[in-house]
């Protein structure tokens, strides 16, 4: 009898990406609740060890311990190298060493190397892996070099080139772990550390399309994709359209930028402007903002960084086509237009649909976690979720007071927020053949 081939399993390219991020979540979970990752003594508790796996993994930055007092050198070593495979992507770290021994690669891995690094073209994989490592790597250590100089002096040589490493990685790839104790609310004063963040963040969330095309056409802007300009002119309206709000909101609040001089109350406006859009760093508490910085926070959370970065959110593209698409229907137009250039339709669906699914996972989220928490307020809730669903880790000092059922609830959040909306529908999708029937139309009243 002929053997029976056996048939070959098919795996998308967007579902082993979920998957990827789901192995090395677990993993790190693992490995963080070994005797040696904890400061207690055994085993670590589990649910503590598998929340903070999560929100490293997904770069989001919630956390129910001190990490710098629950975890030992190895556990925060641990972390760390959970966070940059998080911030970068396990498949992105995966076709790095395909291309380092030099291994042929299919269309389908250059399918699935596209969906984890942003989906978007690339004239060679060894170009784009060398964009993506060599800028990484670049950035990542000079941040450390200007980080540990500004905590040396008060932690000694060791801790504060440690701290440095630390909050370089954690803040470039847009994740808000911090070893400094209360965040960086003990450095709002610190020019260097402020600046130095605020540029990693940004520099992590522009994605690395953007950087493949700044490399390539320097100061050549007419040669940039649209989908770049996009993202740098409206990085620059929301820096500094926040910069501004968030200025004019705290400036006299005691509680947050009131105290300060005038030179810090500045600066720490553009860090409240930065670190919503996914980072998680804090320099003043975020329970003590006006309802104007509140609800603006909130706003910045949901907005996040930019698609195929380390960053989370709904993305600053899918906002702006959205926007762009609501303009030009206002104004009849048969087309969205952006420099010149036509938005196709299929890409303002999908926009439109990647707001649907994180509008419902925030009312899902808030709904069950409301009903576990009835005593909870219920702007510190929202916050929490939108915190979690768009990977950013500010908390109005929540976290560490909720049960295991609200936990799990941030988890899945925060799980799908870092695969993103838009891979979790094409999971479902992908797959199926789309069949094209012309059914009779008929008009509805909207608005």
């Amino acid at each position: 009898m002929a053997k029976r081939k056996r048939k070959k399993i098919s795996i998308s390219p967007v579902l082993a990406v979920a998957l990827g991020v789901l192995g090395v979540l677990l993993a790190g979970a693992f490995l963080l609740a070994l005797p040696v990752s904890t400061t207690e003594k055994g085993w670590g508790d589990f649910m503590t060890s598998f929340f903070t796996s999560v929100s490293a993994t997904c770069v989001t930055g919630l956390s129910i311990v001190d990490v710098a007092e629950y975890y030992t050198l190895f556990g925060q070593i641990v972390l760390l190298i959970v966070i940059q495979l998080g911030g970068l992507g396990f498949i992105t770290f995966i076709s790095f060493f395909m291309v380092l021994l030099k291994r042929s690669t299919s269309l389908s891995d250059r399918k699935l190397i596209q969906q984890s690094s942003g989906g978007m073209y690339f004239d060679s994989l060894r170009a784009m892996m060398s964009t993506i490592f060599a800028g990484t790597f670049i950035v990542e250590f000079v941040g450390a070099i200007l980080l540990s100089g500004a905590f040396i002096p008060d932690m000694g040589w060791g801790k504060g080139i440690w701290n440095g490493i630390f909050t370089s990685i954690s803040a470039f790839c847009n994740a808000g772990f911090a070893l400094t104790g209360n965040s960086l609310v003990d450095y709002a004063s610190n020019p260097l550390v402020i600046i130095t963040v605020v540029l990693l963040v940004l520099i992590g969330g522009l994605g690395f399309f953007v950087w493949y095309d700044i490399k390539n056409y320097r100061l050549k802007v007419k040669r940039y994709s649209l989908h770049t300009k996009l993202v740098l002119v409206a990085s620059a309206v929301l820096v500094f359209g926040g910069w501004i709000l968030f200025g004019a909101f705290e400036w006299n609040n005691p509680e947050t930028l009131g105290s300060m001089g005038t030179g810090s109350k500045i600066l720490n406006a553009l860090f409240l402007s930065v670190t919503p859009r996914t980072a998680g760093f804090n320099t003043v508490p975020y329970e003590s903002l006006t309802n104007g910085g509140n609800v603006l926070n909130i706003i910045f959370m949901f907005i996040g960084g930019n698609s195929g970065s380390t960053a989370g959110g709904l993305k600053v593209t899918t906002v702006t086509v959205l926007i762009l698409a609501a303009i030009g229907t206002a104004g009849r137009k048969e087309e969205t237009v952006a420099f010149k250039k036509r938005i196709d339709g299929e890409t303002i669906y999908e926009a439109s649909a990647v707001l649907f699914l994180y509008i419902v996972a925030i009312i899902i989220g808030l709904l069950c976690i409301m009903a576990a928490e009835p005593d909870a307020s219920f702007t510190a809730v929202l916050n929490e979720v939108v915190s979690a669903v768009c990977t950013v880790g500010l908390s109005a000092n929540l976290t560490g007071s909720l049960c295991n059922f609200s936990l799990v609830i941030l988890c899945v959040l925060m799980f799908f927020g870092r695969v993103g909306g838009y891979t979790m529908m094409m999971i479902f999708l992908a797959d199926r053949k789309s069949v094209i029937v012309n059914h009779p139309s008929e008009g509805i009243l909207i608005g």
